[in-house]
């Protein structure tokens, strides 16, 4: 561990008060989670729950004691949800700043012109990493292609050589 000209670092810990209570209900509920096919929704259920369970401290360089009560005064408060470093509250503010799903960014490329020459999902995520900067995992990107092409929205065929799909709309 270095230590900079008497810097202090700062780091918060999340403690769980009721952990037994907290294993019960995830316990209970694990099948219904599991039962949404999107791990955003899957995060989102379990983190709703961790969080009315999760009381906030503040920690330097010396060890972590634990020597205040866990009232619910010491729980994080709805206006102090946008401080929480790591919380459902980051991922919602980047979706409120124009972050996109795959099939958004898909249709953006298509009203661009990108889709007016043919094009493997591989060079779709190729274009959307370096030049969109939004880097979608290919199984993610092709699942959306697969649906707009299922909705008449794109075309596809399969490459003679290559025997890889491309995508395009015309």
């Amino acid at each position: 561990m270095n230590f900079t000209s008497g810097a202090v670092n700062h780091q918060e810990i999340y403690v769980i008060r009721n952990f037994e209570e907290v294993r019960r209900q995830l316990a209970d509920l694990v099948e219904i989670i599991n039962g949404f096919k999107s791990e955003a929704v899957q995060l989102a259920i379990v983190e709703k729950l961790l969080d009315s369970h999760v009381l906030k401290s503040r920690v330097g360089l010396t060890d972590y004691t634990d020597d205040t009560p866990a009232t619910d005064e010491l729980a994080p408060k709805k206006n102090e949800a946008s401080k929480l470093s790591v919380s459902a509250t980051t991922r919602k503010s980047s979706r409120a700043t124009g972050a996109k799903a795959p099939k958004a960014a898909i249709q953006a490329l298509i009203a661009e012109g990108f889709f007016n020459t043919k094009q493997t999902a591989g060079m779709v995520k190729g274009h959307l990493g370096s030049k969109k900067a939004m880097p979608f995992g290919l199984g993610a990107l092709q699942t959306a292609l697969n649906r707009l092409v299922q909705s008449g929205t794109m075309k596809r065929d399969k490459h003679a050589e290559t025997q890889q799909f491309e995508y395009w709309v015309g």
